[in-house]
């Protein structure tokens, strides 16, 4: 889920338990709408076998808090890039 689909489904303002809270996940969106760009959080959802670049091409990831390197990503340099940031804690 998005920073912002994440604030919405967070149930708490602190960071606990390895998880962001909403003050830390406002504090990513703020930075995200600067630089006109997202970032992904893992969140409850179904997880699928098969091969991805079948259904929506090639993608790749690396950790928010890090800037991408491209020595990382030669073998599909055109793919979309996907910035992954910490678990958000949800509601139950």
């Amino acid at each position: 889920m998005t920073t912002g689909e994440a604030i919405e489904d967070c149930d708490q303002d602190r960071d606990s338990n390895g998880c962001l809270g909403r003050e830390s996940l406002r504090g990513i969106l703020k930075v995200d709408e600067a630089r006109n760009r997202t970032t992904y959080h893992q969140g409850a959802c179904i997880y699928c076998d098969g091969d991805l670049r079948q259904l929506i091409g090639v993608v790749r990831w690396h950790p928010a808090t890090t800037e991408p390197n491209m020595q990382h990503h030669k073998e599909y340099p055109q793919s979309d890039l996907f910035r992954m940031g910490g678990h958000a804690h949800e509601q139950t």
